[in-house]
């Protein structure tokens, strides 16, 4: 029986510091980032920047394992793989109970082919590189439940929280406007809920993590998250509790991750709560963010 590959999924909203998270937890040479493998197909497709400094098609992992994954699951190119994927995150999403047996059967028996594109580029990739597990940060909970229905494959989820307020604000910076910040407030609440019904099946192989609790213990944050997760520990890379000095040598990671992280590529990181939401001047986002979430994140607005 073959050694299952093991998936570290990070879920939950964006803009919660899952680019770096994905880079303290992927410094071994065993663990492979695969950023936001929900965005693959597309990121391909357009070339984009690999942090290798190719662009996709020419990246030294992606480049050869991408057509390979796609020729091996019968599907035509990139273009028809990014289709069945948002086919199955909306069909996952519809699908009220995701530990009931016989509706995942129907799920991945309709979306096989893209199933089958995923397990392909897994396997092409833990080939090339001996990568023995992976860390996925697509944030979105559907695409953790891909990674569960595949075959051979351990899917551990790290259910990644952070202030809605923060979210608001943050999301506001990088695209302003009050109804897209709503609906990223309401996307937040949606996801939350879902990681939270779905933890209770999976056990020990669910683990929630505060982002306030990351950013200001970053050192006993990823002890502990990579310990839950059977991963090698990593403290090496720690030159106190706060600060790090990242390797880029085997990172692979492409848009839409953060934009700011893979052009600075930076060695030296120092991790610490960001706080700059709180100005009274954001008063206007944490009503947003308070419309757009209630009643689910009222423990978040009483631990502030």
């Amino acid at each position: 029986m073959p050694t299952p590959i093991k998936v570290v999924t990070i879920a939950g909203s964006g803009r919660s510091g899952s680019t770096i998270l994905s880079l303290l937890l992927s410094q071994d040479s065993s663990v492979f980032n695969l950023g936001q493998m929900r965005d693959i197909w597309v990121a391909w497709n357009d070339d984009a920047p690999c942090s290798c400094g190719h662009g996709l098609r020419g990246c030294a992992v992606y480049g050869a394992a991408v057509p390979r994954a796609l020729a091996a699951a019968g599907i035509a190119d990139a273009r028809q793989a990014a289709r069945l994927g948002v086919a199955f995150l909306k069909s996952a999403a519809r699908l009220r109970d995701w530990d009931d047996e016989a509706g995942r059967t129907e799920l991945a028996e309709h979306h096989a082919p893209y199933l089958g594109a995923l397990q392909a580029l897994l396997v092409d990739i833990a080939r090339q590189t001996g990568a023995h597990a992976f860390i996925d940060s697509s944030k979105s909970p559907e695409m953790a439940l891909a990674f569960d229905c595949l075959d051979d494959v351990e899917m551990r989820l790290l259910h990644l929280q952070r202030d809605p307020r923060a979210v608001a604000c943050s999301w506001y910076r990088k695209k302003p406007g009050y109804r897209k910040t709503l609906r990223n407030m309401r996307i937040w609440a949606q996801r939350q809920s879902r990681l939270e019904r779905w933890a209770r099946a999976l056990g020990c192989r669910y683990h929630p993590l505060r982002y306030e609790t990351f950013a200001a213990h970053p050192r006993t944050a990823i002890a502990d998250a990579l310990s839950r997760a059977d991963l090698p520990a990593a403290d090496a890379m720690f030159t106190d509790d706060n600060n790090v000095c990242l390797s880029w040598t085997d990172q692979h990671l492409f848009p839409p991750a953060n934009e700011s992280v893979l052009k600075e590529r930076r060695s030296e990181v120092e991790i610490r709560p960001a706080e700059t939401w709180r100005a009274p001047q954001n008063r206007v986002l944490h009503w947003l963010a308070l419309a757009g979430t209630w009643p689910h994140a009222r423990g978040f607005f009483r631990s502030a």
